[in-house]
């Protein structure tokens, strides 16, 4: 009787290993897949099985790949199957690997209106892999990659012109008091990345979030790492809103005008002490006109720094040297000074400094809004004979000044104009590691140095900014990890989409980079980090589909994988990929 059981054995044995664990999800029929496979023996070729979902009476069927190494291999998804969920499994001669279902939505994290938390009548964001299936909706080119797909397996019926409803993203809330559960449908949808607004009348509450990427899709825990302790948050707060200005008192500065030529340093250190008598936060608002400071602004608790419009209010900061620099030109109050705020102004920095704007490591709950800066510390820069010439800045370590420095949580930083002949948006020395929660977004940046220094960000969001190098020494996005003393260095959960990087000049002309990692780093790229865009769309679909995934989902591989694929009459210059996306995700 054993005899007779052992080739069963054999045939149907699973294992531990061949273990998938990552696919370059969310796929279409047809199209080719990076599958990540763990084997503990690799002496057999490794074979990738597959099976619509929904029946699972069906046979696992062998799969066409390519480019087998030692990290997993390419699969080419059966054009018949529908959008949507299906299995597949990892197989090296008899050892069968553990069903892996693709399509399914893994959030990565979420991100409320303010960052941490939302608000009633906001929004929640959730971001991962396959939070959207491949649509119309989510997919701007679907229509015509489905076309090229059918173009190229022309003995298979693929519905080019589906007339059935887009799937929706489906987020369920359910309250740790309440115990009720609130369904919402998600809008801006890319493959990695849905919005959810909020009911004005949802009631506040700790809710657990699971996600599904289409109605009767698979709902899938949100399951976040923060910290060693905090290894799975799987809830958002639903709260009140954070004030900001905390009241809407107004301390006008009384400067007079025109200012040209004229010190309203005690006219702007008046309202600020106003401001701070109060107590109870407000608004230092700057009518029309410019205005001259000596000195640092220290902006109080819960108050912001308001003109009248960008282009009407100017500050102006007296030319400080080597030992008279602040730390910063415009900051809070004190050392703990947890929100602040500066809108609707222009600032001009032209000689030393620091840093210009410092939000502090206490922070939770600031913002820099619609404002202008130009930080240059070039400006009319006479050259000494015999010394060399690197601008006017402090004698500090990286020699170049920040235009704005963040550190804390819950910090947004949108529709800015900021020119800096140093750094402009960065963690780097600024008493803490890192940082959480900040949203970056719809920025004009002009860089001298660093376009961001993302040292240990976590949970954050940098999307739709501009950003051009105006120097040899331009470099340009960097997630770095260098404060390794902090017990957490790691750069974690970034969504970072739909940016424009150009004219990187300096250092090896790095577009981005994620330095001194200094141990084991796990990398999905798919769409989060570097989405890419094609240049020459419609000759890019004269490639196998398997390149297709590598392209827009794999930036890393595009050398090693994509560039073998190429017909021998095609030279690699015949695609080339940006940083800035064109709508293909």
């Amino acid at each position: 009787m054993i005899l007779f059981l052992l080739p069963l054995l054999l045939v149907t044995h699973s294992t531990s290993s061949n273990i998938i664990h990552w696919v370059s999800e969310p796929l279409l029929p047809g199209e080719a897949a990076l599958i990540a496979v763990v084997s503990i023996n690799r002496s057999l070729p490794l074979q990738i099985f597959g099976r619509p979902s929904g029946d699972a009476s069906l046979p696992f069927l062998p799969l066409p790949t390519q480019g087998e190494t030692k990290h997993g291999i390419t699969a080419t998804i059966p054009p018949t199957y529908a959008v949507g969920e299906f299995e597949l499994q990892a197989r090296r001669g008899r050892a069968i690997g553990p069903s892996y279902r693709v399509n399914v939505p893994r959030p990565w994290f979420v991100f409320g209106d303010q960052g941490n938390t939302a608000t009633p009548g906001g929004h929640i964001r959730v971001v991962g892999d396959g939070i959207s299936l491949p649509s119309r909706l989510s997919f701007p080119s679907y229509d015509r990659t489905m076309k090229k797909l059918h173009q190229h397996y022309h003995d298979i019926a693929i519905d080019v012109h589906s007339s059935a409803p887009p799937p929706i993203p489906q987020l369920f809330l359910t309250g740790a008091v309440t115990k009720h559960t609130v369904q919402l449908a998600g809008t801006n949808l890319t493959r990695s990345h849905a919005t959810f607004a909020l009911p004005h009348d949802v009631p506040m509450d700790e809710y657990t979030v699971e996600i599904a990427n289409a109605m009767t899709g698979t709902r899938a825990p949100l399951c976040t790492f923060l910290t060693p302790n905090t290894p799975c948050m799987s809830t958002i707060n639903i709260t009140t809103p954070i004030a900001l200005p905390a009241s809407t008192k107004k301390f006008i500065v009384q400067a007079q005008q025109p200012g040209y030529g004229r010190n309203a340093t005690a006219a702007i250190q008046q309202a600020l002490s106003e401001a701070e008598e109060y107590g109870k936060g407000g608004i230092v608002y700057l009518p029309r006109g410019q205005y001259f400071m000596q000195g640092p602004i220290l902006i109080p608790e819960g108050c912001i720094l308001q003109g009248e419009r960008r282009d009407l209010v100017s500050i102006y900061f007296f030319e400080q040297n080597q030992t008279t620099a602040p730390d910063a030109y415009v900051t809070g109050r004190t050392n703990t000074t947890q929100s602040f705020g500066v809108e609707d102004l222009t600032i001009y920095v032209t000689s030393y400094a620091n840093n210009i704007i410092r939000f502090q490591p206490s922070t939770n709950g600031g913002h820099i809004k619609r404002i202008r800066m130009r930080f240059n510390s070039y400006f009319a820069l006479e050259p000494v004979m015999g010394q060399a010439s690197r601008g006017r800045n402090t004698s500090w370590s990286h020699g170049q000044g920040t235009a704005v420095l963040l550190a804390g949580k819950n910090i947004q930083i949108v529709d800015n104009d900021i020119y800096s002949s140093g750094d402009v948006v960065s963690t780097l020395h600024n008493g803490m590691a890192g940082g959480s929660y900040f949203y970056i977004a719809r920025n004009r940046f002009w860089n001298g140095g660093t376009t961001h220094w993302g040292i240990e960000w976590k949970q954050c969001i940098y999307e739709s900014n501009e950003a051009t190098g105006t120097s040899i020494t331009a470099m340009g996005s960097n997630y770095p990890q260098y404060n390794h003393n902090d017990g957490n260095p790691h750069v974690q959960n970034i969504y970072h989409f739909n940016n424009s990087q150009n004219m990187v000049w300096g250092n090896d002309r790095e577009m981005m980079t994620s330095d001194a990692g200094g141990g084991l780093n796990f990398f999905v790229l798919s769409l989060l980090l570097l989405p890419v865009s094609i240049h020459s769309f419609d000759n890019f679909f004269d490639f196998p589909p398997a390149t297709f995934a590598v392209c827009c989902f794999q930036v890393v591989c595009i050398l090693a994988v994509l560039l073998p694929t190429l017909k021998p009459h095609q030279p690699p210059t015949t695609l080339i990929c940006h940083h800035k996306p064109l709508g293909l995700l």
